[in-house]
């Protein structure tokens, strides 16, 4: 039984591989359509184009579809590994499964973290933003998204895109450590269940 279990997570690894690097290429002109490109698009995309039609992964010029399918990997895999572990029980079903949701909800919460700390120090360190730029793109893509999460703060006042996206990265930040210590508490209280 373990042996079975180390060989699906090494596939599932591998698979992730596969897709981390098929996704690297769409950044390249020119080598997602290679020999090598290619073989990955028809081994990785019939599992991508699944999260690609979930339209709400797209934000602007930005589709998150295969981080997101990327992450369901990384979690299905510590899902598998996790199971495999415990003792078998519903309520250790349930808290993998649960533990599962968060990994997704705060990969997808880092990638935004990230995102949004990198135009942080762009703006710092560049005095010029030339339209048309990637950083413009991004703009547009986020700037609905922060100034949603400072309206309760700002209440109606104007602010600035700076104040607004530090604000932001405050604000996710305090959400992703609560979320972390509720997680935390909700699968000690799964495993805890006598089922």
């Amino acid at each position: 039984m373990y042996t079975l279990i180390v060989l699906v997570s090494n596939i599932i690894f591998l698979y992730t591989m596969m897709c981390i690097i098929r996704m690297i290429l769409t950044w390249f002109p020119g080598a997602e359509y290679s020999t090598f490109g290619r073989i990955l698009s028809n081994i990785c995309d019939p599992y991508l184009n699944i999260f690609r039609k979930l339209t709400w992964l797209r934000i602007g010029a930005f589709d998150f579809s295969a981080a997101i399918g990327v992450c369901v990997l990384w979690a299905a895999s510590s899902l598998i590994a996790t199971i495999f572990i415990s003792k078998i029980t519903l309520g250790g079903i349930l808290a993998a499964i649960v533990g599962l949701i968060w990994q997704i909800v705060r990969s997808v919460i880092g990638f935004l973290l990230f995102l949004l700390i990198a135009r942080l120090i762009v703006l710092l360190v560049s005095k010029k933003s030339g339209y048309g730029t990637i950083w413009d793109s991004l703009d547009r893509a986020i700037t609905p998204f922060i100034y949603k999460i400072v309206s309760p703060i700002s209440r109606g006042r104007p602010m600035s895109f700076i104040k607004a996206l530090v604000i932001s990265i405050l604000v996710i930040l305090i959400l992703a450590v609560a979320g972390e210590y509720i997680m935390r508490y909700l699968n000690t209280m799964l495993k805890a269940l006598p089922v």
